[in-house]
C-alpha cells in the first residue's frame, strides 16, 4: 500500500483544502499551479518545509501529523 507522501497531485481531483494548499505553495515558490502538477505530497511537503520553515502553514501541519499517524500499525484487538 502506497503511504500518503507518495499521492500524487492532480488538480483536478484534489479537495479543496488541498487545491488552496498547493497554490499558496506554488506562490509562494514563485511557481505555477501546474508545475506542481504531478508531485508527490511527500516531495510538496518538504517543498513546504523549505520554503517557509518555522511558519509552515497550518494545512501542512495538519497533514503531516495525519500521515505520521498513518505510519503506526494498527493495534492490537485484544480478547474478545
Amino acid at each position: 500500500m502506497d503511504t500518503a507522501a507518495d499521492h500524487v497531485f492532480h488538480s483536478q481531483t484534489a479537495s479543496q483544502a488541498l487545491l488552496m494548499a498547493m497554490r499558496e505553495l506554488a506562490e509562494a515558490t514563485d511557481r505555477a499551479l501546474k508545475d506542481l502538477e504531478g508531485i508527490t505530497l511527500g516531495a510538496a511537503f518538504d517543498l513546504a518545509v523549505e520554503t517557509h520553515g518555522d511558519e509552515l502553514p497550518q494545512f501542512w501541519l495538519i497533514w503531516n501529523e495525519w500521515n505520521l499517524a498513518l505510519e503506526d500499525p494498527p493495534a492490537e484487538m485484544g480478547d474478545l
